[in-house]
């Protein structure tokens, strides 16, 4: 049977994320990764690449498939009417999966063996994209669905969610294309920090094109992420001395590129904000040169960086009024410099790097970060505590020597926080208010992830810290991706981030992650975040661990 699947098709990709999903071993998954990358056609090896990322568009590609559980629900109730709410409901308890639900409520309806090809996947993610309206698009969802077998929708499915959780990482296709091609490892993973497009960049391999690549103005890398250290001597321990100390700000993280007269801002995860901050964007219109910078977005008013409160007030505004710039303005916070000129510097040491940034004239009212130097664990604890008393949340301690490792997080970057940081959490469920919010989803169940599984465990539940409005907008919002309803409270697909603030974290047999979070309440919506960046349960054990070295009682 397994010679009779297409290398081509759907139904070999979804074998080969299996395959790899059952081993832990690192290089067995990159020889079950390489065997089949080298077996594809050129047409198919850009997508399939993408897709063994785990996502549906190349990190570069800023579009959308705005596809929730209800659009998915109502593109299987097409296919099979017949389904009941209560198959629905159950099938969501049991698997919490979209990927394992479609294919569990498909298994009746689809075909064992389909000829749906990847050209075929990528073609439908371009409609999806191009199709307003979750009506329109559960139509094409459910003529594609109708053309896979049961595997193929899972995974189809599970890329199109975001959900994937195979225990591949992009890491490990950057290895397998390396080895698939015999190109070093290190131009495969260049190419990619370049173009956030690794399906690119295979192609070139297999097809012995040049991968050498300069810096592409308007095409926004992943950002550089850092790893969380519990001390000052994990630290040291792992970036080694000097050590370069930074304060770390609680803003909105942005990378501004300036070419061609033009200025344009990037968020996190790549989204263009321009609109949103034009006091940036003024700030830095008229200033000489062409760069791309990476730093954080905040309320800066006479010189002093103001706290986040203050920043809130311009977010989810696409178009600020002057009041509100008036009453809030937005500057740029400044610590790295990715691109210069024509010249990429993600392959410069971090000191190269800086010396070029500093020899920028940053426009009036922009800041550059001010730069440590720590040889050991004690001289850290002092400028810890000294971000702390400046109001920020920690520091950040960074190896001289480290590239620009687009989108990873490693010990090149650390960051240490207060030991009762916040957490990023996903709302889950959310329940009717009572009294006067009995009308409103006021009530908020949120997890975060699991690290060995990467499936999404719950750890609390709030109801505080949001206005009346914000809770008005957030019921909308709410109400639209529902996915089942049980009484009072209802499961809805995991968008919506939350940072989640509390007086101390227990152990608890209540929660799926095994913790219990005392007296949450909501710091703030993390529109800038997805449901990829939520905490981890090894970042819960970490603060856990940190808050019971402090003395930070923990009540049973």
């Amino acid at each position: 049977m397994e010679d009779e699947i297409s290398f081509d098709g759907l139904d070999r990709l979804a074998q080969t994320f299996d395959t790899a999903s059952a081993t832990r071993s690192r290089l067995a998954k990159r020889d079950i990764l390489k065997n089949y990358l080298q077996k594809l056609s050129p047409e198919t090896l850009p997508h399939a690449v993408t897709y063994l990322c785990g996502r549906p568009f190349p990190r570069s590609d800023s579009r959308k498939l705005s596809m929730g559980g209800a659009a998915l629900m109502a593109a299987i109730r097409l296919l099979n009417p017949e389904i009941t709410d209560e198959e629905i409901q159950a099938s969501w308890l049991r698997w919490s999966d979209p990927g394992d639900v479609a294919a569990e409520l498909l298994h009746s309806i689809a075909l064992e063996l389909s000829a749906f090809t990847i050209s075929d996947m990528a073609a439908t993610f371009d409609q999806l994209s191009e199709t307003s309206g979750a009506a329109g698009k559960s139509l094409i969802l459910s003529s594609a669905l109708a053309r896979m077998s049961v595997a193929g929708a899972r995974t189809f499915v599970k890329i199109l969610s975001g959900e994937t959780r195979t225990g591949i990482r992009e890491a490990a296709v950057e290895e397998a294309v390396s080895s698939a091609f015999d190109v070093p490892l290190e131009e495969i993973r260049s190419a990619n920090r370049h173009r956030a497009n690794l399906g690119s960049a295979a192609l070139d391999a297999a097809t012995g094109n040049a991968l050498t690549d300069g810096f592409t103005y308007f095409s926004p890398v992943d950002p550089m992420l850092a790893q969380p250290a519990e001390s000052a001597e994990e630290i040291v321990q792992r970036i080694g001395s000097p050590i370069l100390i930074e304060d770390k700000y609680d803003g909105i993280r942005c990378q501004l590129h300036k070419a061609q007269g033009v200025v344009r801002l990037y968020s996190r995860d790549r989204k263009e904000i321009t609109g949103q901050f034009p006091d940036v964007v003024e700030a830095f219109q008229a200033n000489p040169g062409e760069y791309a910078l990476d730093g954080e977005i905040m309320v800066i008013e006479n010189g002093i960086i103001q706290s986040f409160a203050r920043l809130q007030q311009r977010l989810n505004r696409v178009k600020p009024d002057k009041s509100v710039l008036q009453a809030n303005p937005a500057g740029l916070v400044v610590f790295d410099l990715i691109a210069q000129d024509s010249d990429s510097l993600l392959e410069l040491p971090l000191t190269d790097r800086r010396t070029r940034l500093e020899a920028i004239s940053l426009p009036e009212g922009q800041i550059l970060t001010q730069q440590y130097s720590a040889a050991n664990a004690e001289e850290i604890e002092i400028l810890f505590a000294e971000a702390i008393a400046r109001g920020n949340e920690g520091l950040m301690a960074k190896s001289g020597a480290s590239l620009y490792h687009s989108g990873r997080r490693g010990a090149h970057w650390m960051k240490m926080k207060r030991p009762l940081e916040t957490l990023d959490c996903v709302i889950v469920g959310a329940e009717w208010g009572h009294g006067r919010r009995r009308e409103v989803l006021s009530d908020y169940t949120f997890a975060v992830r699991d690290t060995k599984s990467g499936s999404l465990v719950t750890i609390g539940k709030a109801y505080g810290g949001l206005t009346d409005a914000e809770i008005v907008e957030m019921t909308a919002r709410l109400k639209e991706i529902t996915l089942a309803e049980f009484g009072r409270y209802r499961t809805v697909e995991p968008e919506i981030v939350l940072e989640i603030a509390c007086n101390g974290i227990q152990l608890s047999a209540r929660h799926k992650s095994g913790y219990a979070l005392r007296f949450p309440r909501i710091a703030r919506i993390r529109t800038d975040k997805g449901v990829i960046d939520i905490s981890t349960t090894e970042d819960v054990e970490r603060i856990y661990r940190a808050a019971m070295r402090m003395g930070i009682e923990q009540p049973a």
